[in-house]
């Protein structure tokens, strides 16, 4: 299989969030923090690495010195107890042991190393991220920030410190793409079996399965073969619909027509991103009944049988499809986000699409199809990185195209079938423009498109 170059914003995605995730303070959670001016009543105001919040103290202390916190309640107002006085020198020269004392925390190397570095970083902790996490971080050989951005994205997340999220975290946050994933069990997979004649049972049920997923996620053989795919897995591409965030931008009747739309949502049930939800419903993604393979199904249940040479590539897929489910989803209130990585076939060459999604959800759950914003992010062979900035309003659609060439003829000549197409779907075209990059503007805009804390309207990225 030829490879194309991938663009994985999932994992930037995921690191932006952990910075921006500061103020999101739980009860017994730890972090340094310099007294900035003190109020009435056991009020201050603090400073937390480059955020200023007010907070209650449980008693006195004075400005501008630095502490160490523990939150008793984040009700409101904040409520802090002082755990101890840190240092003068930026707070990182403090006695470690006496803190790890103070803190109720087991006082030995790794942990000492594990605070030290968190202070310095100024980044908040709890007694599970000490205790528990600086022996996963060990014990991966990772004891590193690519470590603890894997700790704090599972504390963030909610997710138990077991070594299975450890790894299924850590191979999401991975720029390794999924796409790039899947060639290598693939090849892996058929360099063996060419190789080494057998009649393993697991070794046939995975290339069923990787068989069956080539086919879904080739977009022209999906396309061209549609009804047939339709036909033969609309319960488990309806469950995948009823299940995973597409929902979002699928409530709109003219979506659910979309050839695109149906597409994705095949791809998705393909992966196995739902899998155990249908197995909840006695769905089982085995061949059984006139049920497809799933990719994630076939993975999971022959991994103890597979050869070595296969079973390590299998596994590192398993867990970045894992890790994925792990952390695609999010919700804040009123707002939610969701990321979803899938591999697309085109011709001999395979890339990724991430799709997300992020804005106000309205009555059914789902992100208003009427007034938002989508972002396509690809590279594509022919013309290299493209996004596409398509913003709603009142079902009009303003299209703008970024690239590093000169606009092709051709956008205009297919602008009367896009017209059309959006048509069908109840929309209206009102602009499309091709849009140059500016060399010295390129890095700012990737990184301003890739940042998903900041909502600016953008509902969508693909």
């Amino acid at each position: 299989m030829e490879s194309m170059s991938r663009i994985t914003p999932f994992a930037e995605s995921q690191a932006s969030k952990i910075k921006q995730s500061l103020l999101r303070l739980k009860p017994g959670q730890m972090f340094s923090g310099r007294v900035n001016k003190l109020f009435p009543r056991h009020t201050a105001s603090l400073r937390l690495g480059n955020m200023n919040v007010i907070a209650r103290l449980e008693v006195p202390l004075s400005a501008g010195q630095q502490y160490l916190f523990k939150v008793t309640k984040n009700e409101g107002i904040p409520n802090l107890q002082v755990i101890s006085s840190l240092s003068s020198n930026n707070g990182h020269h403090t006695d470690i042991s006496r803190l790890l004392h103070k803190a109720g925390l087991i006082n030995n190397n790794m942990n000492q190393r594990f605070v030290t570095w968190l202070l310095k970083e100024q980044q908040p902790f709890s007694r599970d991220l000490i205790n528990k996490g600086s022996n996963l971080m060990e014990s991966h050989q990772l004891f590193n920030k690519k470590g603890l951005q894997i700790l704090r994205t599972m504390e963030q997340k909610g997710l138990s410190f077991t070594p299975s999220n450890f790894q299924a975290v850590e191979a999401a946050l991975n720029n390794k793409s999924l796409s790039a994933h899947i060639e290598d069990v693939w090849s892996t997979l058929n360099h063996y079996t060419s190789k080494v004649p057998t009649e393993s049972k697991a070794l046939h049920q995975l290339q069923q399965a990787f068989i069956q997923s080539e086919k879904v996620f080739s977009l022209p053989e999906y396309i061209s073969n549609e009804k047939q795919y339709e036909n033969k897995n609309s319960q488990e591409v309806r469950a995948a619909a009823d299940h995973v965030a597409t929902k979002s931008i699928i409530n709109d009747a003219g979506m659910r027509q979309n050839s695109m739309f149906r597409f994705l949502l095949a791809v998705i049930d393909q992966i196995g991103y739902h899998h155990e939800s249908t197995n909840a419903r006695d769905q089982k993604g085995v061949n059984k009944e006139g049920r497809h393979l799933q990719l994630k199904q076939a993975l999971f249940e022959n991994l103890p049988d597979l050869p070595k040479s296969v079973r390590v590539k299998a596994e590192s897929l398993l867990h970045r499809i894992t890790g994925q489910q792990l952390l695609s989803q999010e919700e804040q209130g009123l707002y939610q986000q969701t990321v979803i990585q899938i591999p697309i076939k085109m011709g001999e060459c395979w890339t990724d699409m991430s799709l997300q999604w992020e804005g106000k959800k309205n009555e059914e759950g789902g992100i208003d199809p009427d007034h938002c914003r989508i972002l396509f992010y690809l590279k594509l062979p022919s013309i290299g990185e493209t996004m596409v900035d398509v913003q709603i309003q009142n079902r009009m659609i303003a299209v703008k195209i970024f690239n590093d060439n000169a606009e092709p003829a051709s956008v205009q000549l297919l602008q009367p079938l896009l017209k059309n197409q959006l048509e069908s779907l109840q929309y209206k075209l009102s602009s499309l423009h091709w849009k140059k990059n500016d060399e010295n503007k390129k890095q700012s805009m990737h990184k301003r498109y890739t940042s998903p804390g900041e909502r600016r309207g953008v509902d969508i990225r693909v």
